[in-house]
């Protein structure tokens, strides 16, 4: 109330939810590589409370977070990478590239899901902040008439420091997803170099010209990528120029397309527009869409449709790297 800030738990993981009873912090998280559980903190001491979560990982491999800093642009950029079970580096080994939306948000050394799954059936797994995150700082964070720019060379430098330090990774089974922000940026891979075997973008965008005005981010996020009236011609042409739709005619790269037909976020015809666009000039594509879904799918969709989404995507990794 007097305005003093300070930091009172630094534990590294994510913090999920807290509350504040009589001088005691109560907090949710997930730390040390655990689903969620409810924590203390009693001096300088972090006390796990509950273990709601234990018998779900009883015996079950586990990949630790292997950090890995990539800089770039006068920027460092965190990153980690996750080894399959018994890996042996003499090895070959396919791998999975895994971006996150937002793009304000941020990966970090915490169990997610589909990572593990991925890592347990033998892909290495790596996930990165590039420039456009949360966590570093306002500046790092803005992305502003830069999208498919620095977050982009940004990403490809990451993905060529982790093949130079895993040599047992095979450079021609490397695969790309993301949603949301991640699934533009998919998107944006696929028009911009081929070096990916394969692709899976989710809840995607590939268009600003089109989503301007139907989707339920306000209209005045557009300014992120252009600097003028959208419907002058300057705006226009600046909306186009970050949309994938328009380098589409260099993509190459086998691509599956998930999206859901109540996303009001990155509506479905997003996902469609570039859909058919490959369908066009011949290049692989397939198309899953989730009826009664939104843009939440993978977080909070039904259970039956969060494992079909997750078979989808592990089924066409598999098609091209085995």
């Amino acid at each position: 109330a007097q305005g003093k800030i300070e930091t009172v738990v630094n534990k590294e993981g994510s913090l999920n939810d807290y509350d504040v009873k009589n001088g005691k912090i109560i907090f949710a998280g997930m730390y040390d590589m655990k689903l969620p559980e409810i924590y203390a903190k009693k001096g300088g001491r972090y006390v796990r409370l509950t273990h709601c979560n234990d018998e779900a990982l009883k015996d079950v491999y586990v990949a630790k977070p292997r950090y890995l800093l990539t800089k770039l642009d006068g920027e460092e950029l965190d990153g980690w990478v996750l080894l399959p079970p018994e890996y042996d580096p003499e090895k070959k080994y396919p791998a999975i590239l895994d971006i996150h939306g937002g793009p304000k948000c941020a990966y970090g050394p915490v169990f997610f899901h589909e990572m593990q799954f991925w890592a347990s059936k033998g892909y290495v797994v790596m996930f990165c902040n590039p420039h456009g995150s949360d966590g570093r700082g306002n500046r790092f964070s803005y992305l502003d008439l830069q999208w498919g720019g620095i977050d982009y060379r940004q990403i490809m430098a990451f993905v060529d420091h982790v093949l130079e330090e895993y040599p047992s990774i095979d450079p021609k089974k490397v695969c790309c997803t993301g949603g949301s922000y991640g699934g533009y940026m998919s998107n944006w891979i696929m028009g911009h170099t081929d070096r990916f075997c394969c692709i899976a973008t989710q809840r995607s965008i590939s268009n600003w010209v089109s989503m301007y005005g139907i989707s339920d981010i306000p209209p005045i996020s557009n300014f992120e990528v252009c600097s003028a009236d959208p419907y002058s011609e300057k705006g226009f042409a600046e909306m186009w120029d970050v949309s994938p739709l328009k380098y589409v005619i260099n993509a190459k790269t086998p691509t599956l397309f998930i999206h859901s037909d109540e996303d009001h976020r990155c509506p479905v015809e997003e996902g469609y527009q570039l859909y058919t666009a490959l369908v066009y000039q011949g290049v692989e594509a397939r198309m899953v869409v989730f009826h009664g879904e939104n843009h939440e799918l993978s977080r909070s969709g039904k259970p039956k449709h969060r494992l079909r989404r997750l078979s989808e995507i592990t089924s066409w990794f598999d098609k091209h790297t085995k």
